[in-house]
């Protein structure tokens, strides 16, 4: 995975399927923003709707869109606009596992989509910034 999407997927820690990224998340059905990220042109915005609780184990989808022209990454050279994450987190030992990265350029096409399901590593889910505390609060309280 491009070490950048992975950076971007961890830190953000929790990003649903859109049809296309031409729809302003923040108005379609069942989005809620959790934060802006004003440093990096970004807002990350989790799918309640996706929240599937399992016990302690909660399996959601968030949502990393640009807030205006730029990219987040790049797939071979092509600027992403958008990142759909699928995530599996434990809210009880504090563990997250990303699942399902997809990557979408502009006009809302998918440049890469990576399923690793049960083959990504668990990583410790850190609050120590506004957007993880935000989505483990949201997701965890669900």
């Amino acid at each position: 995975m491009n070490s950048l999407l992975k950076r971007i997927a961890l830190t953000s820690l929790a990003l649903p399927l859109l049809s296309g990224l031409a729809i302003d998340p923040a108005i379609a059905d069942g989005w809620v923003r959790i934060y802006t990220n004003r440093t990096f042109n970004y807002v990350t915005y989790v799918h309640k709707n996706s929240i599937q609780r399992q016990g302690a184990i909660r399996y959601f989808w968030v949502h990393l869109a640009l807030t205006e022209d730029g990219s987040l990454a790049a797939v071979q050279s092509i600027p992403v606009a958008g990142i759909n994450l699928y995530y599996s987190a434990d809210c009880q030992s504090k563990l997250v596992r990303l699942r399902t990265l997809e990557a979408y350029d502009p006009q809302g096409r998918l440049l890469k989509q990576e399923n690793l399901g049960d083959r990504a590593s668990l990583e410790v889910m850190t609050t120590d910034t506004p957007e993880t505390r935000g989505l483990v609060r949201y997701v965890c309280g669900r």
